[in-house]
C-alpha cells in the first residue's frame, strides 16, 4: 500500500505540475498579445494626434487672410502726334488756247479716330462689389467673363450670384 500512495502521490503531483505549466504558456501569449494592443494603440493615438495637427494647420492655413496683390498701375497712352497736311502742288498754268479741264479737287486726308478713352474708374458697382479685393485690375471685362467667374465661385465671389443682377453685370462690363 505504500507503493499505492507513492504512485498515487506522484500521479497527482504530475497532473498539478501539467496545470501549472499549460496556463503559465497561455500566459506568456496573453501579455504578449496586451503588450501588442497597447502598442497599436499608441501607434494609432499618435496618428490621431498628428491628422488633427495637420487638420488645424490646413485649417489656419485656409482662414488665414490672403494677401491683397498691389493693383498694377495702368499704362499711359504715348501722345499721339497730329498727321501734318501734305502741301499740295501749285496747278501749273493752262495753255490759252485750249482750255484745260479743271482738276477734281483731291480730299484731304481724314485724321484717324482718336482711340476712346479707357472707361472711368469711379464705377459705382464695381466700387461695391468688386474694388475691395480687385483694385482696379479686373475693369473692362466682358459680362460673359465675370458671369462665369461668379458662378464658378472663383475666388470666393459666388456670393455674387444672388446679389447682382444680369442687367447690373453687364453694367459692370460696359462700365457705367
Amino acid at each position: 500500500m505504500k507503493n499505492m500512495t507513492k504512485l498515487a502521490a506522484l500521479f497527482l503531483a504530475l497532473t498539478m505540475a501539467q496545470t501549472a505549466v499549460v496556463p503559465a504558456g497561455y500566459a506568456d501569449d496573453y501579455a504578449t498579445k496586451v503588450q501588442k494592443e497597447q502598442k497599436e494603440k499608441q501607434e494609432k493615438e499618435k496618428k490621431d494626434k498628428e491628422r488633427a495637427e495637420k487638420e488645424r494647420k490646413e485649417k489656419k492655413r485656409n482662414t488665414s487672410p490672403k494677401p491683397v496683390p498691389a493693383p498694377t498701375p495702368t499704362p499711359t497712352p504715348a501722345p499721339v502726334p497730329k498727321p501734318t497736311p501734305a502741301p499740295t502742288p501749285a496747278p501749273a498754268p493752262a495753255p490759252a488756247p485750249t482750255p484745260a479741264p479743271t482738276p477734281a479737287p483731291t480730299p484731304a486726308p481724314t485724321p484717324a479716330p482718336a482711340p476712346t478713352p479707357a472707361p472711368t474708374q469711379t464705377w459705382a458697382l464695381y466700387n461695391q462689389y468688386c474694388a475691395g479685393c480687385h483694385g482696379t485690375a479686373k475693369q473692362g471685362r466682358s459680362a460673359s467673363a465675370i458671369q462665369s467667374a461668379i458662378s464658378a465661385n472663383i475666388g470666393g465671389m459666388g456670393f455674387l450670384s444672388s446679389t447682382l443682377t444680369s442687367a447690373q453685370i453687364s453694367a459692370l462690363a460696359a462700365g457705367q
